[in-house]
């Protein structure tokens, strides 16, 4: 009589040990994800600190992420009251050194759209805008800082994409 209520506890255990456990991301799962982020800003201001001057961008686009032959591409696109720009940045994520939340310098604290700084090991990433292109070292990534734990999340996202990069690379040496 008493072994059943044994087998059962342990049963229960073993089960919702094993439901506990989380699977890391993978790839087309991150993309997804940070793609989702991105167009998280559709519609909100970006109030930029540029020389001590607010200037006010509208996410107007879809941006994205995804994946290509390549590596990487990150997409947004702005419109102000007088122009619209389309900016896109190419990149293997194993490259980028590191990820960091760039708000506080770069715009107005009300501002509800936040960036973060994708640095990377040299100029290796290329950078697309108004039909003109560059090779730079880094490039920003938009994202709503309403939630506290947005950036955080989307940093561990891109740092989640270097090591899936890097594995990928280097399991066939």
């Amino acid at each position: 009589m008493k072994k059943i209520p044994l087998i059962m506890w342990a049963f229960i255990s073993v089960t919702s040990l094993s439901a506990q456990k989380k699977y890391p991301a993978t790839l087309q799962e991150t993309i997804d994800y940070l793609s989702q982020k991105s167009k998280e800003i559709i519609g909100y201001t970006k109030m930029t600190i540029s020389q001590k001057v607010f200037i006010n961008k509208k996410i107007i686009a879809d941006g994205h992420v995804r994946k290509t032959p390549n590596g990487i591409e990150i997409f947004t696109s702005y419109k102000t009251e007088g122009d619209a720009s389309v900016t896109s940045t190419l990149f293997n994520p194993k490259h980028i050194i590191s990820v960091t939340n760039n708000s506080s310098e770069t715009v107005n604290s009300e501002s509800p759209v936040g960036t973060l700084n994708i640095i990377f090991i040299g100029k290796v990433a290329l950078n697309n805008s108004e039909g003109s292109s560059a090779a730079v070292e880094k490039t920003t990534f938009n994202f709503l800082q309403s939630d506290p734990d947005n950036a955080k999340r989307i940093i561990n996202a891109f740092m989640h994409l270097k090591k899936l990069y890097t594995i990928e690379d280097s399991s066939f040496e």
